[in-house]
């Protein structure tokens, strides 16, 4: 199984790019669905690690987080001056990643897993590794439009997100290629990563 990793900051489309491709690996061939792809969206697998997870609701109790009240939480890992921001951030990424390490058996038998993955830098930090890494970028405008308009986030509030994102020079680090989804439609950047990822691994 190849573990192909499509990453971005906040609002760079990656989310949609990431389903894409799933979709256009698995396409029909003589009638039939190839099935050889399935994705790990980490945005869900955060979700629900704060919502199940009963160790990590503990432990952000302990700190003074109620997990359940998700304003609460988001402002908390959205506001850089908040001195619990770090150690929320720490505990919910280990979270995940041991979600990942304890279900990503079941997947072996897909000849690609795609992680939807807004943290590379510290899944990195972890010991996860990637085949192939693609960074989807766009500039600061085009991804508050997009919070704004697509995810219908409070424009300030988009601000906020976007000013606190991970910087980009951290994600290029780890990327093999990257992808402007300002200056290329989104089709065209989808039909570019699966040639890419048939030319590499068949």
């Amino acid at each position: 199984m190849k573990n192909i990793a499509i990453t971005g900051q906040t609002g760079v489309g990656k989310t949609t790019i990431a389903w894409q491709v799933m979709r256009g690996l698995n396409e029909v061939v003589n009638g039939k669905s190839s099935e050889i792809c399935t994705i790990l969206d980490y945005d869900k697998i955060a979700k629900k690690c704060t919502a199940e997870d009963t160790n990590l609701k503990q432990e952000l109790l302990e700190i003074g987080i109620d997990s359940s009240n998700k304003n609460e939480l988001s402002n908390i890992i959205f506001d850089p001056k908040n001195p619990l921001k770090k150690v929320a951030e720490s505990l919910i990424h280990d979270s995940v990643f041991s979600y990942i390490d304890t279900h990503i058996k079941n997947f072996k038998n897909y000849k690609f897993l795609i992680h939807d993955i807004p943290l590379i830098p510290a899944a990195y930090e972890r010991g996860l590794k990637f085949d192939k890494v693609y960074l989807i970028k766009s500039s600061d405008q085009i991804r508050l439009d997009r919070l704004v308009n697509s995810r219908y986030i409070d424009e300030k509030y988009a601000m906020i997100m976007i000013d606190n994102s991970i910087e980009l020079s951290e994600y290029q680090k780890y990327s093999d290629i990257e992808f402007d989804s300002g200056d290329f439609q989104t089709q065209e950047i989808v039909n570019d990563i699966i040639e890419n990822i048939r030319k590499n691994y068949g």
